[in-house]
């Protein structure tokens, strides 16, 4: 039997853009604290890359402590007998952080940082299965010095290409076009012996990230 990857929309493959802001309080002042993020693609195909652009600003009287991006895994268990009965469990695949002090009136930028889209993953979709959902998100946080971070987040969706598509996303500005990642799936370094339907309870590749500090005037 040959199991192949639904098609996904062309949609899937364009830029997508989200922002956040909070604002903290300090003693007689405040100010806000905002993330943008860009990513080049919702569509996670297994083994590609996604680019990453960011850019975070801190006019607040807390300090930010680390940046860090992630693909997420969601998986919706439901009972059989019942629609209202549910476990949800989420997962973190993939991470790169920038551990950095970002002050007042500072910023931290991130240029086409790479995100690999692990190669063995089932799809967004699950066909014909009435128990589990399986879901994808790309995070970006910003951690706060009181643990109350700002976070952008995107949905993904993990299949194959539309069958006639062009992938032009090396031609969009900012983007540098999605590469494969060749990995051993029997090497005991490759994320194939991680992921926790292979029998681990964990799996995260975590590679750090090397920002560039601004001033916010």
């Amino acid at each position: 039997m040959v199991l192949r990857r639904p098609h996904l929309p062309a949609k899937a493959f364009a830029d997508a853009e989200m922002s956040n802001s909070k604002t903290f309080f300090g003693f007689l002042i405040a100010g806000n604290i905002k993330v943008q993020c860009r990513i080049s693609r919702s569509a996670a195909i297994p083994g590609e890359i996604i680019y990453v652009n960011a850019e975070v600003t801190n006019r607040s009287p807390r300090g930010i402590t680390l940046l860090q991006a992630s693909v997420i895994l969601q998986s919706t268990y439901r009972a059989q007998n019942s629609k209202h009965k549910k476990i949800i469990t989420r997962q973190t695949l993939n991470k790169r952080i920038d551990v950095f002090d970002v002050p007042d009136r500072r910023g931290r930028r991130w240029r086409n940082v790479q995100m690999a889209v692990p190669p063995f993953l089932p799809d967004s979709s699950l066909e014909g299965c009435t128990i589990i959902d399986v879901d994808y998100f790309f995070e970006f946080r910003a951690q706060v010095e009181d643990r109350n971070d700002v976070v952008v987040e995107f949905p993904l969706y993990v299949g194959a290409p539309p069958p006639d598509s062009h992938d032009d996303t090396a031609s969009r500005k900012g983007s540098q076009g999605p590469r494969h990642v060749e990995l051993d799936p029997f090497s005991s370094s490759s994320f194939h012996n991680e992921l926790p339907w292979y029998g681990r309870e964990t799996m995260t590749e975590m590679e750090s990230v090397d920002g560039d500090l601004f001033e916010v005037r």
